[in-house]
């Protein structure tokens, strides 16, 4: 006589119904308890968004709220293009919303902390939103919204926080980009074109970049599921009217970043140089499930122990999701083999395999084959779409688990059993491993053993969770997977904003010397000598003086030559230093002091000698010139020119995108403009346009008829009046199309 099985089954109770304001309500609170510590100023973010990104956003505030756009700033590096660096973000209009609350346009930190969190809280809506509108439950939605915005990737990235505002709208643009291929829409295609275009304004190239190729990969899915090739067709057609909607948008920012790439140092980036901090695929796998195994690292002294390589590594390589989402993930792939589900498993492994760089071989090819990525490096930021997928996944697994038969449930609930004796016996090994006798090995050992016991807790309350949900049916257990979540997150990241800086006496305009407070002359400072700051790098525009040393991504190639390679008191002169760092080696101690023999902002010399770059460099190089009336000049035409040096020049003028000088001289004469060279200058002589010249390699020249003159100079960016004009051009396009294909649909519907 036969027995046959009966199919596993237990009754679960009565589903529990919590009101749907609670889910919102839990990410706003759980946003505001992981950032308690910054939003009650006990302490600071750190790193880059001290040292960068707070001067670039203070001095696009203060001149805005001054009246003019920022196309120069001379308060770095003896100045640089302001605008044309994409991180200035000048038309982004979170960064516009910082003007109007920052009185007289000074710029408080704690505004621009609160602007970050606010990325985080439009993060966590964006996919909560993205995943309502895909039909997940609350719950579900709720889970994927914290992992999207507490990953390690946006965590790790607070001090980079123009990637903050440029990843936190991923998910509404993926809602509607996939819209627009669903229903080979038109309407969606345009939009989607225009919010990319918004997204850019965000300021970060690189991830836009990413973006593009992500999304014709997620382009192809559909080119495979269409059965005819007319179908495709569109969409193809319709992918190609987003990019070009989007390229057109992005040209004001475009055309003046690539006239000025061409003057930097950093045109185009060898293939190691662009796979900087590449991840090892052990150390990926490593992170992903132990992500402090190799240490941690936050902005307060004594409390960083990294040791996983150089230590901005650590940030470029997070790529943690937390435990459960990455388990839910995988073990929902597994289950659902068919449809979007593999879409998304599809993206997040391609950007996993992507963020491997130089060490998995895809991003070898892929260099070779798309000119735009040889302008970037840490490929580990791929890893935007690692996250972005998998937080999709994360939602669709919990509804897809909560609803299907005990059978499902009980394979996942092996995979977590799997996964703590994995954790445990990981635990007994280091324990049971002996202890080191070098001290850094000491240290090491700690480190890694804290890292898995964190693994094993939380291996350990998935376990219970899900076993408790099995046994009882309890659908309580179920709703707890968020807060489950939100746990492993907050204890991988709540630590890593925090620094000790407190950007008020960070950059303490009264550490200068009162002498130097009280000269109201024309003058540059220098702060920097042998690993010694006397005011953090790029603290000009908040102190309010021009400095020679500075912090910059893009560098232009003439200055930074000058400045590395022109002898001490040269390079002082000529930039117009007045007050320099003189350190005491013995004594470790910096002082302020006078340089006697500098040079006013605008001089006039006897000779000007014809040379090229090299000549000039080498010059500056040796000194063998008096450059106190003797100026190398670049394309003058003829070897040498002599001039007249009697006369007078007075500064008349001088703000932030220019200068007037009034010259005065009896002869023919040559004015060297103690201002940095750049082809977007405009000199004019008494009101008309004239020419002028590079000059010792960094600087401008120009020449002066016999008389008194009015000599103007002002930045006038003509690659951003001409990527502006394509960038109107198409929004006036882009919207008169929308709401024409608005107006079809809205018939096609009725």
């Amino acid at each position: 006589m036969s027995k046959t099985r009966k199919k596993e089954s237990k009754p679960r109770k009565k589903a529990l119904r919590l009101p749907p304001q609670v889910f919102p309500a839990f990410i706003i609170l759980f946003v505001l308890f992981f950032f308690r510590e910054i939003l009650l100023k006990k302490h600071f973010l750190w790193e880059d968004m001290i040292e960068y990104l707070y001067p670039l956003r203070f001095y696009l505030v203060k001149a805005l709220h001054s009246g003019h756009l920022p196309f120069w700033s001379p308060y770095i590096f003896s100045g640089m293009p302001f605008l044309s660096e994409p991180q200035a973000a000048v038309f982004y209009p979170f960064n516009l919303l910082l003007v109007p609350l920052s009185p007289g346009g000074h710029l408080s930190f704690y505004l621009l902390e609160l602007q970050m969190i606010l990325h985080f809280l439009i993060a966590a809506f964006s996919m909560y939103y993205l995943m309502r509108k895909w039909g997940a439950s609350h719950l579900a939605s709720t889970a994927s919204a914290i992992t999207y915005a507490f990953s390690s990737f946006l965590v790790l990235h607070i001090i980079h926080g123009i990637i903050v505002n440029t990843f936190a709208w991923f998910p509404l643009l993926l809602l509607i980009f996939d819209r627009a291929l669903e229903k080979s829409s038109l309407f969606y295609s345009i939009l989607t074109g225009l919010f990319l275009g918004f997204i850019a304004l965000a300021g970060y190239p690189q991830l836009m970049v990413y973006l593009a190729l992500f999304m014709g990969l997620y382009l192809l899915y559909f080119l495979a599921v269409r059965g005819t090739f007319r179908d495709r067709l569109k969409l193809v057609l319709l992918f190609a009217l987003m990019m070009l909607i989007f390229g057109g948008l992005w040209l004001w920012q475009v055309i003046p970043t690539n006239f000025m790439n061409a003057f930097t140092e950093r045109k185009v980036l060898d293939f190691e140089a662009s796979a900087e901090n590449s991840i090892k695929p052990l150390v990926l796998l490593i992170k992903l499930l132990v992500p402090k195994y190799y240490g941690s690292m936050n902005g307060i002294r004594g409390q960083s122990t990294y040791f996983g390589g150089n230590y901005w590594s650590y940030w470029e390589a997070g790529i943690y999701v937390g435990i459960m989402p990455l388990l839910l993930s995988l073990y929902y792939l597994f289950r659902r083999k068919k449809g979007k589900a593999w879409l998304f498993g599809a993206l997040g492994l391609f950007s996993l395999w992507f963020s491997m760089g130089k060490y998995g071989g895809l991003y070898y090819i892929l260099y070779h084959l798309l000119p735009p990525l040889q302008k970037f490096r840490n490929p580990p930021r791929f890893s935007a779409f690692f996250v972005l997928t998998f937080s999709v996944l994360t939602g669709f697994a919990i509804d897809y688990i909560r609803k299907a038969d005990r059978q499902i449930l009980k394979g996942f609930l092996r995979i977590l059993g799997a996964l703590l004796l994995f954790a445990l016996a990981l635990e007994i090994y280091l324990r049971m491993g002996g202890t080191p006798s070098d001290y850094r090995e000491i240290l090491y050992h700690g480190v890694r053993l804290k890292a898995v016991n964190v693994f094993l807790l939380v291996s350990l309350l998935s376990f219970l969770l899900f076993f408790a949900f099995y046994k009882t049916g309890n659908e309580l257990y179920f709703s707890l997977i968020p807060l489950l979540i939100a746990f492993d997150l907050y204890i991988f990241g709540h630590d890593f904003p925090l620094g000790e800086r407190d950007p008020t006496m960070y950059y303490d305009r009264n550490k200068l010397p009162a002498y130097v407070r009280n000269d109201g002359d024309v003058y540059r400072l220098n702060i920097r000598k042998d690993g010694y700051l006397y005011l953090p790098r790029n603290a000009g525009p908040i102190v309010g003086y021009e400095i020679i040393d500075g912090y910059e991504v893009l560098k232009l190639d003439r200055y930074i030559k000058f400045y590395m390679n022109a002898l001490p008191a040269l390079k002082f002169d000529l930039l117009n230093v007045k007050y320099r760092l003189n350190v005491d080696l013995a004594r470790k101690a910096m002082e302020i002091v006078k340089n006697e023999s500098y040079l006013p902002r605008a001089f006039l010399v006897r000779e000007a000698r014809s040379v090229d770059f090299e000549e000039a460099l080498r010059g500056i190089k040796e000194g063998d010139f008096d450059y106190r009336s003797v100026a190398l000049v670049e394309s003058l035409g003829t070897e040498r020119k002599t001039y007249s040096d009697s006369g007078t020049v007075e500064v008349l003028e001088k703000w932030d995108q220019g200068s007037v000088f009034s010259v005065s001289v009896p002869d023919s004469a040559f004015l060297v403009i103690s201002e940095v060279w750049y082809p977007e200058w405009k000199v004019l002589l008494d009101g008309k346009e004239t020419r002028f010249y590079p000059v010792d390699l960094t600087l401008l020249g120009v020449e002066v008829p016999p008389g008194k003159h009015r000599v103007e100079l002002k930045f006038v960016p003509k690659s951003f009046y001409k990527g502006l004009k394509f960038t109107l051009l198409t929004l006036v396009v882009s919207v008169l199309l929308l709401l024409v294909s608005l107006k079809r649909e809205r018939k096609r519907g009725s």
